[in-house]
């Protein structure tokens, strides 16, 4: 579980990293196909981000502790 986590937070990081160049873009360009585009990646990087809290979460809970996954 602890690989999992690592791999969603270097995807994170990543992510994160795409951001910047695509806000640049978009203010450069003054594109609504391109903010578009900076919207659909920020959403990306925010799914991502969830994700990894959830992993964290999982991963916190200990071998002792229940996680309730929900109904």
């Amino acid at each position: 579980m602890k690989d999992k986590e690592h791999l969603l937070l270097t995807t994170l990081l990543i992510e994160v990293g795409f951001l910047a160049p695509d806000a640049a873009a978009a203010v450069m360009a003054k594109s609504v196909t391109v903010y578009a585009d900076l919207l659909r990646c920020g959403i990306e990087t925010l799914a991502v981000f969830f994700a990894w809290l959830t992993m964290r979460k999982i991963n916190r809970a200990g071998a002792g502790r229940q996680y309730d996954y929900g109904l």
